[in-house]
């Protein structure tokens, strides 16, 4: 399946490499485009990865490539990578309230 990053989830892997390259130039290039083939891949096994809990997010599967989560949506077009999340933060709070309608 063909997999499409949303505008914040690109804005993440920049913000990413941007954080890595402080103390690691190299590899924050190397890392980030190893999460972005851990998002590429998905498009082969997209159940393979568990579904979130929660009314507003029931729908976003995740997928842990440490310390980072893949958060995204099986849908007709294709997968929808809606956010990369660091694994401390109160991933399930951005997500909800990425979610809200006038956001």
């Amino acid at each position: 399946m063909k997999v499409i990053f949303t505008r914040e989830a690109r804005q993440d892997l920049a913000d990413i490499a941007r954080y890595i390259s402080v103390h690691n130039p190299v590899r924050a290039r190397s890392y980030v485009e190893e999460l972005r083939t851990a998002c590429l891949e998905i498009g082969a096994m997209p159940n393979a990865f568990e579904c979130m809990d929660g009314s507003d997010i029931s729908e976003i599967r995740r997928r842990i490539f440490a310390p980072y989560a893949i958060f995204y949506r099986v849908e007709k077009a294709g997968i929808n990578v809606v956010r990369i999340i660091h694994g401390a933060k109160d991933y399930l709070q951005i997500l909800e309230r990425q979610q809200k309608p006038d956001n």
